[in-house]
């Protein structure tokens, strides 16, 4: 359950993919109501059509954003509040002062900040569910969480200090455990057994390094989503200001996973394609590019027409990126650090390939200072893996690789869903461990490494930029 699609992979237990399905969320983002994130997981499961498929499903994971949560009552209903101005009031509220239990004091504002503005509706919150553990409620009944998803290797013994009672935080168990089955009406909507074991699962970070099968300390993983994401597992926690939404989560198995967010990356390339494609027709003899992941009755999205629509978008502004000469003709793109992103030096002659150029670069370098500064605390990473659908971008994966200085490995697409997958595998018992099935369920998919002319280019105007996060967009 992404910030803007869900999506359902079906893998065989050697990590073959047998069926994927994208839908989007009704109006491009993932909404505050999570019976529309149980629909719209009930419409992407839907679509791999199981029923008609040879197969037997012997166990369901479920990853998801970390951002959001559901609030629900004595009966597993949820709690409807007014989410606009609970976010209004919660910028007015103060963090509960914790280095530990930093996701619980979020809660705890957060229902602060609800209890103001809906005081009837809040004294019936009995339970606070992230995202992924809600729609695992909704396969099982039964409510679970993992350390990654509440940020910490276990429940603080009183938070209430930190504005959460205690009851209302789910039971924590590891990610690769048994959650439960599914439950008979869950099955039936999703064309599924009954029984059917249901992993914990965890957040989709996490579950991108485990799809990715970084898994050892000093691996992780670069990720051109709607936000892109740099994380490394380290031996420590990394906390603190180092970096723009800087963040440290539990890993699977022990270990920390850490690094930093660029928020809205893929969100500006996904709006210039649109731009693009509303704009005009794509270019002669682009348009006709290949549709990744469209053979077949269902292909990634539920219509064919629209996923054709866009990828073509998406590889028009590829082929016009790949054609401008690194520096996007003195285009300068700065992705949003708190104030929104920008856009400086446009001049009358700059064409859609500067402007794609420019969001690929600007995001490459913002990212190179996130691992920088990550790196400075934690160490250099050993690996790093290419993850997100802007992976699938060629151009944009060989500007990320000389941004960085360092080879990115390449991996079969959508990494968090076959991470989910794996610890479904393990929860099933195909496979007796994570590190056993990520051997046999990870694909990799070659690797890119820094061209010595970009990696001169790009070090030059990491020179001549402010670093990402630092205030200055210069």
């Amino acid at each position: 359950m992404g910030t803007t699609t869900v999506k359902a992979l079906l893998l065989a237990p050697d990590g073959t993919p047998c069926g994927t399905a994208v839908v989007p969320y009704p109006g491009g983002r993932a909404p505050d109501d999570p019976e529309s994130w149980w629909t719209a997981v009930g419409r992407a499961v839907r679509s791999l059509d199981l029923g008609r498929r040879d197969v037997a499903v012997a166990g369901v994971g479920v990853a998801g954003r970390g951002g959001g949560v559901a609030l629900l009552d004595a009966r597993g209903q949820p709690v409807a509040v007014p989410w606009d101005a609970v976010r209004a009031h919660v910028a007015g509220l103060p963090l509960a002062r914790t280095r530990r239990f930093r996701r619980v004091a979020q809660w705890g504002r957060l229902l602060a900040a609800a209890r103001r503005v809906a005081a009837g509706a809040t004294a019936r919150i009995a339970l606070v569910l992230p995202v992924k553990d809600y729609v695992a409620f909704r396969l099982t009944g039964i409510a679970g969480t993992d350390p990654p998803s509440g940020a910490c290797p276990r429940w603080p013994a009183d938070p209430a200090p930190l504005g959460v009672p205690a009851p209302l935080l789910p039971r924590m168990r590891r990610p690769e455990s048994r959650l439960g089955g599914t439950e008979a009406r869950a099955a039936a909507l999703l064309g599924l057994e009954p029984g059917v074991p249901v992993a914990v699962g965890t957040l989709d970070g996490i579950a991108a390094n485990l799809g990715a099968g970084m898994l050892r300390t000093g691996e992780g993983c670069l990720t051109l989503g709607t936000h892109a994401v740099v994380r490394v597992n380290t031996r420590r926690p990394v906390d603190g200001r180092w970096t723009v939404a800087a963040f440290t989560y539990p890993f699977v198995g022990g270990g920390w996973t850490s690094g930093g967010d660029v928020p809205e990356a893929g969100a500006a390339m996904a709006w210039l394609a649109r731009l693009a494609r509303d704009g005009g027709a794509p270019p002669a003899g682009r348009a006709r590019a290949r549709v990744p992941g469209t053979e077949g009755p269902r292909g990634i999205f539920e219509d064919a027409g629209e996923a054709a629509r866009f990828f073509a978008a998406h590889a028009a502004l590829d082929a016009l990126a790949a054609e401008t000469p690194p520096g996007a003709g003195g285009l300068r793109f700065f992705p949003d650090a708190g104030a929104g992103a920008a856009l400086a030096g446009l001049r009358p002659d700059h064409r859609l390939g500067h402007l794609a150029r420019a969001i690929m670069e600007g995001i490459a370098m913002a990212l190179a200072d996130v691992l920088e500064r990550l790196a400075g605390r934690a160490g250099r990473p050993r690996a790093l893996r290419l993850t997100g659908g802007g992976s699938r971008s060629r151009v944009w994966a060989e500007i990320a690789a000389a941004a960085v200085d360092r080879p990115l490995g390449l991996v079969a697409p959508e990494a968090s869903a076959r991470g989910a997958a794996i610890l479904a595998a393990v929860a099933a018992g195909v496979w007796p461990d994570v590190a056993a099935a990520a051997r046999r369920m990870v694909r990799e998919a070659g690797s890119v490494g820094p061209a010595p002319g970009l990696r001169r280019s790009y070090a030059e105007l990491r020179a001549d930029r402010a670093p990402y996060g630092t205030g200055r967009q210069s």
